[in-house]
């Protein structure tokens, strides 16, 4: 009688435990992240060019102070297009993205909430220096709860720059 108890509470709690719990990898690609560019454009060129791309992609801006040089943009979100997702081996699935989250088992991508500013400022040497910091933020839907009882929930994933942002923002700068 012991034993059938026994069993049936192994029984119970496999269950009772979720099946499909995510499996998070680390990341595993490496990324060639440059957030900086010295060009021999002058200050006014960059910031005109600066003020132009933000404009016409209808990024939202936060601060615009031309004297510090400096612009911070309002959070936007990602387009899924520029999100991606690493392989289990490592490799990459849209080379072109801008973000990327390790892989894992069982989810789904949900977005990537960007915050960012530009410096702009001239240097002794007449060249002007250019430099991109981001704040953001991955979301995933995982799915939860035990074997009969799942459902979907979204929640914050880390997520990293693959490099592709800072390098075509920059080179439409210089």
């Amino acid at each position: 009688m012991k034993n059938y108890l026994t069993i049936l509470l192994l029984i119970i709690s496999f269950i009772m435990l979720p099946s499909c719990s995510p499996v998070v990898y680390g990341l595993r690609g490496e990324y060639d992240v440059r957030n900086y560019l010295e060009t021999q454009s002058s200050y006014d060129d960059v910031w005109n060019r600066l003020i132009d791309c933000m404009s016409l992609n209808n990024i939202p801006i936060d601060v615009l102070d031309k004297q510090s040089g400096l612009i911070v943009s309002k959070p936007v979100d990602v387009s899924l297009s520029r999100v991606t997702q690493e392989n289990r081996d490592g490799s990459i699935r849209n080379s072109n993205a801008w973000f990327v989250f390790p892989y894992e088992e069982n989810c789904e991508i949900e977005k990537v909430e960007l915050l960012f500013n530009v410096r702009v400022k001239s240097l002794v040497n007449g060249n002007t220096h250019i430099q991109i910091n981001m704040d953001f933020k991955g979301f995933r839907s995982i799915i939860v709860g035990p074997l009969f009882m799942q459902n979907w929930q979204i929640q914050e994933s880390p997520c990293y720059s693959t490099g592709v942002f800072e390098r075509e923002f920059l080179n439409i700068l210089k």
